[in-house]
């Protein structure tokens, strides 16, 4: 994994707000329990949803924000939407096939994972 560490990410990171940069795109990927406190491990709800975005050697990353005659965002897809079980959330994201077609673990050297706080530039923008 790009930009992070990898058993850092699997325990604990990959259930909140994290964008991920693979191929072109970000991928959004967000957790919630849902209820009240306290928390019933077994109501997790997550989404991973993605969009077209570039990069220059994994360092400054561009989100195109370019929408079509709809003002829908190129590229926009949600590929993931799931509730339940924590441990059973946490296993489908890790093994769906959510990065073209191949889970995380298949591309898993390939993935940037941004951090909030690093710079993402808006196409156009300095």
């Amino acid at each position: 994994m790009i930009n992070a560490n990898l058993d850092t990410f699997i325990d604990y990171e990959w259930e909140h707000a994290v964008e991920l940069f693979y191929k072109g795109y970000l991928y959004y990927c967000s957790g919630n329990f849902i209820g009240s406190i306290p928390i019933d491990k077994n109501k997790f709800y997550y989404t991973v949803t993605r969009w077209k975005a570039v990069t220059h050697d994994n360092i400054i990353y561009h989100e195109y924000r370019i929408g079509n005659k709809n003002g829908n965002v190129l590229g926009y897809e949600k590929l993931l939407d799931v509730e339940g079980a924590y441990d059973d959330v946490k296993k489908k994201f890790f093994s769906a096939p959510i990065f073209d077609g191949k889970s995380f673990w298949e591309v898993e050297k390939e993935i940037a994972w941004l951090e909030q706080g690093e710079p993402i530039i808006i196409d156009g923008g300095d």
